[in-house]
């Protein structure tokens, strides 16, 4: 039988317990800019730990109408990715949830705010020549 291997979307419902300010990298291998915004997510289960999530390029402007302590639904894919530094031969794989929608559950509705993005984005451009591994 050949392996079939269906990757499903999570769904993780929860509360903001905190929000990044977004990023922006150039990569210079491509000259390409790479934006994202990481949240951290509650799901106040009975060993709950806040989850790191991840929303990349085009789904980061979607965060910018919910605050720390929105009650949230997120949908979000689980990946993976090696890294492996030049000086040693231990090679570290990293998991990762890549955010794709969220979705206010309870609570206020959210309302478009001015966010840092604008004013912060000129102070990282000069910070963005370096590459990250990720």
């Amino acid at each position: 039988m050949e392996d079939q291997t269906i990757f499903r979307p999570l769904v993780i419902t929860g509360r903001i317990h905190r929000m990044d300010d977004p990023q922006e990298f150039k990569v210079k291998a491509t000259g390409k800019t790479f934006r994202r915004r990481k949240i951290y997510v509650d799901p106040e289960s009975q060993y709950s730990k806040a989850l790191p999530i991840v929303f990349s390029n085009d789904n980061v402007p979607q965060l910018d109408h919910y605050r720390v302590g929105d009650m949230v639904q997120v949908t979000a894919w689980l990946g993976g990715q090696e890294f492996k530094k030049e000086d040693e031969d231990v090679d570290t794989y990293f998991l990762r949830l890549s955010g794709k929608e969220i979705v206010l559950k309870r609570g206020r509705d959210p309302k478009p705010e001015e966010t840092s993005w604008s004013k912060q984005q000129d102070k990282e451009d000069a910070l963005l020549e370096e590459d990250y591994p990720f």
